[in-house]
């Protein structure tokens, strides 16, 4: 997994006893790792995702190795994944939208935010700062590993999970609201001049011209 892990899927979007179950089952982490590049072939592009994903190398030793940004990466990655705060007059800045297509009011600050593909969320915990990682992709993966989890295929078929002592209700409140998160980030802007990864995307298109943008919508309880 290059983005995400076990820690950003708390709060909203949280897959119970994961750590455990990981532990067990390697195929949750199987599942992890091909939505994520699932997601980021339908938010890229196919041929701006593999250039993305061709910047990370392997660090660290037996047992805590991971992906890392290449060190002499090109600076846009980081931009990329780390978010940028810029305005028209900025460095790399193209086709700078003063009406976004959203038309949420966005033209009213001077300034455009995009917030990266994993970013955190600050705050005071028992007297100290703790940092909540968050991602895009990771509500794309919740909302697939919650429609895969609709049922458990057995020996006689497909069953609906049933926890002892508990009752079953569905979950696609949760799952569309889910989805619906992560199309905002990546096809929406808010107030204040934040814009989602498309239209960051658009606003430096010399810098990624290899990006293809994939229209999709948001979706009902019924996934449509």
């Amino acid at each position: 997994m290059y983005f995400v892990d076990p820690s950003f899927f708390t709060g909203d979007i949280h897959i119970p006893n994961m750590d455990e179950n990981c532990l067990k089952d390697f195929t949750i982490f199987k599942l992890i790792a091909k939505w994520e590049r699932e997601c980021l072939e339908l938010v890229l592009g196919k041929c701006l995702a593999d250039e993305l994903l061709s910047q990370f190398e392997i660090t660290g030793e037996d047992g805590s190795k991971k992906y890392t940004l290449k060190t002499d990466s090109d600076p846009k990655w980081k931009l990329l994944i780390d978010g940028r705060k810029y305005s028209e007059d900025d460095e790399s800045v193209s086709n700078f939208s003063d009406s976004p297509s959203c038309g949420c009011g966005c033209s009213e600050c001077d300034h455009h935010f995009w917030e990266g593909l994993v970013y955190g969320t600050e705050t005071l915990l028992k007297g100290e700062f703790v940092e909540f990682k968050e991602s895009l992709i990771a509500y794309y993966i919740y909302y697939m590993w919650s429609f895969n989890n609709l049922s458990q295929t057995t020996g006689t078929g497909e069953q609906v999970p049933e926890d002892k002592n508990s009752s079953y209700t569905s979950n696609k409140l949760k799952r569309t609201s889910a989805f619906n998160y992560f199309w905002q980030k990546v096809r929406f802007c808010e107030h204040g001049g934040k814009v989602g990864l498309h239209q960051f995307l658009k606003e430096h298109s010399g810098l990624f011209p290899n990006f293809e943008e994939i229209c999709f919508n948001n979706i009902n309880i019924y996934d449509l």
